[in-house]
């Protein structure tokens, strides 16, 4: 049996924005290489994506539902509740970063807050 330690294999990051007045901060997970492909359907924290400016879908296949919060240059374009199985999920302007928060008790207060 081979076993993987992805762990290893991904590097941690601060990362924040300002949202209705208020900073939002997050350790998060930065997603590389097939860790972009793998994504909240390996890991159950928040992650971190990054990408040359523009407009692209993500999926959610096998994931539990998350909020993402695209964001370009730092500043937040749009905030989304995305359930399981969606197939083609675009934010209606470019972005550079994704940010994907799992829906769980741990981000649950800050989860209302983006969400109301």
């Amino acid at each position: 049996m081979i076993i993987i330690n992805l762990s290893k294999m991904v590097e941690r990051k601060k990362v924040g924005f300002r949202y209705k007045g208020r900073e939002i901060a997050f350790d998060a997970v930065e997603m590389n290489g097939i860790n972009k492909a793998l994504g909240l359907m390996i890991y159950d924290e928040v992650l971190l994506f990054r990408f040359s400016k523009g407009k692209r879908a993500i999926h959610s296949f096998f994931c539990k539902p998350f909020v993402a919060v695209w964001l370009l240059e730092g500043k937040v374009v749009e905030i989304r509740r995305i359930n399981s199985w969606e197939t083609s999920i675009t934010p209606v302007k470019e972005f550079d970063m994704l940010i994907e928060i799992p829906i769980n008790s741990k981000n649950i207060a800050v989860l209302d807050f983006l969400l109301r």
